[in-house]
């Protein structure tokens, strides 16, 4: 056992761990009424619009009565079920609806149920929850929407089958309300990472940001702050050790739905601490959210941890994780992935992996260098890649998940821990929960989540330790979706806490087998180092590119593709020290034109810039006094003219000037 985990094991006997691990988010969601008409179908059609295809059928429904029944026979058509629903910009929506399929079939992902909102242009976004193919009785599939854009005019519910797919499907109980979630959500801003203090660091306050929900108990928020009908409201924070309070600080006046509050952190001794947020009317709790931390002694730090700089921490020295999706693990992919520069590995087949096969993989790749971020993601009972039963009978999710990280959570050549690959937010509760889990089992390794809902992420906050989305634009989208996506990922959390990127690396036509295999293709090499420079320069420490398993059925050929990223991935190795750099930039650095960030490393400014654009673009590198020779990172010297570089910025075009300081 790791000398953090004796430490906490101590602790936990003397019965003090327990409610000390993660959040204790406050359990009350707060939802408004079906917004919906005719949710069951009784009253026949109206108000659904209902497509050729579509129609009322009696004696079917979940209960007996009536539903809607749909058939497609041509994979070509697209028809949706819809019904307008009121739309109030600014707030969320859960929805949800009851579905049955017979012989759906095809290459999305089948019978399912979606909202999405328009403005005076047309089609704004949506929110499009994964439904079911195959044959299945009656299963609920439900969402949750991103507040709705200010421009938003119109919002309608939607039943269908995903495009190009075929069969039957019933719809039935159709729901839709206003969603108000919970009524504070509180996250650590220092120390971010698990509430970890170090004793043998200076003790500063303790920062926890609060949010406040839209509507608390139907009262709304006012412009000019607090909630109509709701009077002598306080924010409360208290600091709790051995069951005690320790230390408190409050608000009395809610000028905002977002507060950061302090509180002095030089009462808490080793051990175990919590953080309590209090919504309080009066003598009233309207509610409440507790946070965990933990103050460890000298000498005790985790094997692998998230440092204030948002930096992967292994054994004590700064990391950056990079490396690739795999299905399973092969000796001589990790050879290659050595050979490249890439040092960790997520294989998706852990999951469900006997456990000494498990070892033997972490074994093998510990030979090459290559780190393991160990997958559990499929262990959610009900989820579509769940082992329901293995040799013994049926199999017991935390029990499975429990198993794996106590036998691993030792193994030296365990990165971190991935929870969760995309599942949706209706899910909070049972991520939260396994999170807790996976905390209190092992200190010593983060956890790890990846998320394409990027309008969703502060759901996420207390899933993970690490936050990570996957923006996967090409061909038909730009690829400043993937610095769209980084700053949204580091927004999430205020930039209090690292995340890893997934950069897009496949070809879409290895999972769109049923279009033109011309509508796809894989990025080119200019395009996979452009959205990696904007990965980093956006605040991303960490790149797990998807997916090895795609580059080895590329229709381009394994070898072709993989000297293009392998190519990236040498840059992105030469970068590290820079990325991993924490010292302050000096005055007056500036980049006129593309995108841009700079990182200061020993005698060296190191800047990365990048033109993600269509046309070219001017840049102009204003140096900061004192600032000697420039040279690009290949080593091309760079002339400065009054202090400042001048280049131009072909399209896709990526450079990294290395300043010299005097």
């Amino acid at each position: 056992m790791p000398p953090l985990a004796r430490f906490l094991a101590v602790i936990a006997v003397a019965g003090l761990a327990a409610a000390s691990f993660g959040a204790e988010p406050a359990p009350v969601e707060q939802a408004g009424p079906n917004l919906v008409k005719n949710p069951g179908f009784q009253e026949d059609a109206p108000p659904w619009q209902l497509p050729a295809g579509f129609e009322v059928v009696k004696d079917a429904g979940r209960a007996g009565g009536a539903c809607l029944h749909f058939v497609r026979t041509d994979a070509s058509t697209y028809r949706l079920a819809s019904q307008s629903i009121e739309c109030r910009p600014g707030r969320r929506y859960r929805f949800s609806a009851w579905v049955r399929t017979k012989g759906v079939a095809g290459g999305d992902s089948g019978a399912t149920v979606c909202m999405e909102w328009s403005g005076a242009k047309g089609w704004i976004g949506g929110a499009y929850p994964v439904g079911r193919k195959g044959d299945n009785d009656w299963f609920r599939v439900e969402g949750v929407t991103a507040p709705l854009p200010p421009e938003a005019t119109s919002m309608g519910v939607r039943l269908y089958l995903r495009k190009g797919m075929t069969g039957e499907a019933w719809f039935d109980d159709v729901e839709v309300s206003e969603f108000w979630g919970r009524p504070i959500e509180a996250y650590l801003a220092h120390p971010a990472y698990r509430g970890l203090i170090f004793d043998v660091e200076p003790r500063v306050p303790v920062r926890v940001r609060v949010e406040l929900a839209d509507l608390i108990e139907g009262h709304a928020w006012r412009p000019e702050g607090g909630y109509a009908g709701l009077s002598d409201l306080a924010l409360v924070c208290r600091l709790v050790a051995d069951g005690k309070p320790v230390a408190e600080t409050r608000h009395e006046k809610l000028a905002a739905r977002t507060l950061e509050m302090e509180v002095a952190s030089a009462p808490l001794k080793a051990g175990p601490y919590e953080v309590e947020v209090v919504l309080r009317q009066g003598r009233r709790d309207i509610a409440s959210q507790r946070l965990g931390g933990q103050v460890l002694p000298a000498g005790q730090r985790p094997r692998v941890y998230i440092d204030r700089y948002r930096r992967t921490m292994v054994d004590g020295k700064p990391f950056l994780p990079l490396g690739f999706y795999f299905g399973n693990l092969q000796e001589a992919d990790m050879a290659k992935m050595a050979e490249a520069g890439f040092n960790c590995a997520m294989p998706y087949a852990f999951s469900g992996l006997a456990l000494e096969k498990a070892a033997a993989a972490l074994d093998m790749a510990q030979r090459h260098g290559v780190k393991v971020i160990y997958s559990v993601k499929d262990l959610y009972a009900g989820t579509k890649h769940f082992p329901a039963a293995r040799a013994g009978g049926p199999l017991d999710a935390d029990a499975a998940v429990a198993a794996i990280v106590e036998r691993f959570r030792s193994h030296p050549n365990v990165l971190a821990w991935y929870l969760n690959d995309e599942l949706p937010a209706t899910m909070r509760g049972e991520l939260e929960a396994r999170y807790r889990l996976v905390r209190r089992l092992d200190p010593d390794h983060p956890t790890w989540a990846v998320l394409y809902q990027v309008d969703e992420l502060p759901d996420y906050r207390h899933t993970c330790d690490v936050l990570g989305t996957d923006p996967y634009p090409l061909p038909d989208k730009p690829v400043t979706m993937a610095a769209d996506w980084a700053m949204k990922t580091g927004r999430a959390t205020g930039g209090a806490c690292a995340f890893w990127q997934v950069p897009q690396a496949f070809d879409w036509a290895n999972y769109h087998k049923t279009e033109e295999p011309a509508k796809h293709r894989p990025p080119t090499y200019e395009e996979l180092r452009t959205m990696t420079y904007l990965a980093l320069i956006n605040g991303a420490k960490g790149l797990i590119y998807y997916s090895f398993y795609d580059l080895q059925r590329d229709r381009l050929g394994f070898d072709t593709r993989w000297k293009d990223v392998s190519r990236v991935g040498r840059e992105v190795r030469d970068l590290t020290p820079a990325i991993l750099a924490v010292a302050p930039l000096p005055a007056g650095l500036k980049v006129d034109g593309p995108r841009w960030a700079a990182m200061r490393q020993g005698p060296h400014l190191w800047v990365l810039v990048t033109n993600p654009e269509r046309e070219a673009v001017a840049m102009r590198l204003t140096l900061p006094a004192g600032a000697g020779a420039v040279k690009t990172l290949a080593g091309r010297e760079v002339a400065a003219k009054d202090g400042v570089v001048a280049e131009d910025f072909k399209p896709l075009a990526c450079e990294t000037y290395v300043i010299e300081l005097r």
